[in-house]
């Protein structure tokens, strides 16, 4: 088995999640290229991840096999909850 530098390998350079809980309340803000996904929750009983877009005033989210609107963060933060989501994988609230 080869050693891969720290600096160099993946599994180095993730981020930690971020608990659901611990999440401060605030501006959403557009960090990735991925068809404008702004953030990406994960909870242990989601089949997959949940996509959250900006959606006009309000967001949109996706999980695998439901989607919703939210017409505000409090919103969005209580319907994350509902569906699963624990902890903050990708993105920023």
């Amino acid at each position: 088995m080869q050693n891969i530098p720290n600096d160099i390998g993946a599994l180095a350079n993730l981020q930690k999640a971020i608990p659901l809980s611990d999440m401060p309340e605030g501006r959403v803000e557009q960090v990735g290229e991925d068809y404008g996904v702004i953030a990406q929750f994960i909870g242990p009983n989601l089949e997959d991840s949940i996509d959250v877009f900006k959606e006009g005033n309000g967001y949109y989210a996706s999980g695998h096999n439901f989607d919703f609107f939210a017409s505000d963060i409090p919103d969005l933060m209580k319907k994350l909850k509902v569906y699963g989501a624990t902890e903050l994988y990708y993105g920023r609230l």
